[in-house]
């Protein structure tokens, strides 16, 4: 095989006469028939000796890679500049669903009617909350037997009692 390559060594110590894409060019018409990891290895021992090639070679990679590494960065920011929207988002429909619910179990507490006694649950006595059992035991726990459960507890209280 006869392997030529632009400029020698000579000239490579003066300016760079070898330009990669000939090298390779030269390489590949010289060994058509060599597989790709074969043509490699020979593009690879060839360009060991002609430091002309390697140099460009190098500032090659080095600027097209630098280049590659600026865009991924960028993607990257990008990407963590967008999650902390959609957190802030998911956070803001969830205060949301949560006020609607809370308003929801609010209208709910002021129709709840004890089964024992028929009366509507804010009206009720702890007592009667008593004799109801359930979790409405645990209400009772919460007020003298004659007081009124609406009266002593806010809705808040309540709701913070019932089970989940």
């Amino acid at each position: 095989m006869s392997l030529h390559i632009y400029g020698g060594p000579a000239a490579a110590k003066k300016d760079r006469t070898t330009d990669p894409i000939d090298f390779l060019r030269q390489i590949r018409n010289e060994n058509l028939k060599l597989s790709h990891a074969a043509m490699r290895k020979v593009f690879v021992e060839a360009a060991r000796n002609e430091p002309d090639c390697i140099d460009a070679a190098l500032e090659y990679y080095f600027d097209n890679h630098l280049k590659a590494l600026d865009r991924l960065d960028a993607k990257e920011q990008q990407t963590l500049d967008v999650e902390p929207v959609k957190r802030q988002r998911t956070k803001i429909e969830k205060q949301i669903v949560k006020k609607y619910v809370q308003k929801a179990y609010s209208i709910m507490l002021e129709n709840v009617r004890l089964a024992v006694t028929g009366k509507l649950l804010l009206e009720s006595t702890f007592a009667d909350c008593a004799k109801e059992g359930g979790w409405l035991t645990r209400l009772a726990a919460k007020g003298k037997p004659r007081e009124i459960v609406g009266k002593k507890l806010t809705k808040a209280q309540i709701l913070a009692l019932i089970p989940k």
